[in-house]
């Protein structure tokens, strides 16, 4: 009897701590819920019972009271069980930790040839206008060092090293980057975001630049990668795979800023969406090309993330003019989020900079903008 009554207190509890937790849920975001489930009754297509559901399973997923003391209550469980796989509702968002302590997701196998062929496209298009190409390869944060768990297979290395083997068959200048950057493999990234560290970032614009350098007549002296200023945040940045397990699974990334220290002025206009300003800008680099307000000492966001401190996360198109520079060079950038940490730098080299991303800009004929723009180098940096 008295086990039953402790058996019946416990499931009383659960039920009531579930009841609270939706009351309270409900009342925090109960100005979105009405809004949302406005929308959903003006709308005329669709079930709008399916809808009103949504709308309430994404308040109760997204916006439930203490969602991140969860996380990291759940991270510190899995911690101090040792575990190597965290699981997460969505299956293919697991959070793995490698042996160096970062951590990563895993990716099933895919097939490059779409971009393959898109890339040959851009690629014979630039010889054919005598326009210098660059295809750079950002590195894949998993190698022989960082091992996964035994029990676990990635495909994305072998794919990738398909991937530019096949560039390089049909002649696309390419650039493996993790052949290239200095230092040790592990301490490229953040252990917490699958983004490199601004600092690898700014080694592969060295890299990048001096090879542009080598090949097109460019504004180019040593000022450009020496005279710089390094302020570095320490444990602010919780990144992209820290968030679904929360802060004491691996703790918080540094964050470093890099901005010049010479005299620099721009005219920057950008574009959150296609052919719809979202802002221009003229002022020096820190002011044109970083958002402070991603750098936040005082806490740890969530809803953010640091690494768009650079550029402030996706646009479509950003155009940068460069006030000082004594050139009439251009640069086309097409590009991932891996690039957004890199493009500030790289206008500083030239006069125009032009820099799209293609998830955003999917309808763009490639051919005539390049053909209007008019580049002396295109870089693809994926």
């Amino acid at each position: 009897m008295k086990n039953a009554t402790y058996k019946v207190s416990l499931i009383i509890l659960f039920i009531s701590y579930i009841i609270i937790t939706c009351v309270l849920t409900i009342k925090e975001n109960f100005y979105l819920i009405r809004k949302e489930i406005k929308s959903v009754l003006k709308d005329e297509e669709g079930d709008k019972f399916v809808k009103t559901r949504n709308v309430f399973d994404l308040v109760m997923t997204d916006k439930i009271v203490l969602k991140y003391d969860y996380i990291d209550l759940y991270g510190l469980t899995q911690r101090m069980f040792l575990k190597r796989e965290v699981s997460d509702v969505n299956n293919g968002s697991n959070v793995i930790k490698l042996n160096n302590g970062n951590l990563t997701y895993v990716y099933p196998n895919i097939s490059t040839k779409r971009w393959i062929d898109q890339i040959k496209l851009v690629s014979d298009y630039s010889k054919d206008k005598n326009i210098y190409m660059i295809y750079a390869q950002a590195p894949w944060r998993i190698d022989e060092d960082a091992r996964l768990p035994f029990y676990i297979k990635d495909n994305l290395p072998k794919v990738n090293n398909n991937f530019l083997k096949k560039l390089m068959d049909n002649h696309v200048n390419v650039m493996d980057l993790s052949k290239l950057l200095d230092g040790d493999s592990n301490d490229w990234f953040y252990k917490t975001d699958h983004h490199w560290k601004t600092e690898t970032a700014f080694n592969a614009y060295e890299i990048i630049i001096k090879d542009i350098a080598s090949n097109v007549d460019i504004s180019f002296d040593e000022k450009n990668v020496t005279d710089f200023s390094k302020t570095t945040y320490e444990k602010i940045f919780i990144g992209t795979y820290g968030k679904r397990v929360g802060l004491f699974y691996a703790g918080l990334d540094d964050y470093t800023l890099i901005l010049p220290t010479f005299k620099t002025s721009f005219t920057v206009t950008n574009f959150r969406n296609p052919n719809s300003i979202t802002n221009r800008l003229i002022s020096n680099f820190e002011g044109v090309f970083t958002y402070n307000e991603y750098i936040d000492v005082d806490k740890i966001d969530r809803e953010m993330s640091t690494y768009y401190t650079y550029g402030e996360g996706t646009k479509a198109e950003v155009i940068s003019i460069n006030n000082l520079i004594n050139s009439d060079r251009k640069i086309l950038i097409l590009k991932d989020s891996f690039a957004d940490s890199i493009y500030p730098f790289i206008a500083l080299n030239f006069k125009e900079m032009r820099v799209l991303d293609i998830r955003r800009y999917q309808n763009i004929k490639l051919k005539t903008y390049i053909d209007e723009f008019e580049p002396d180098v295109i870089l693809f940096l994926h």
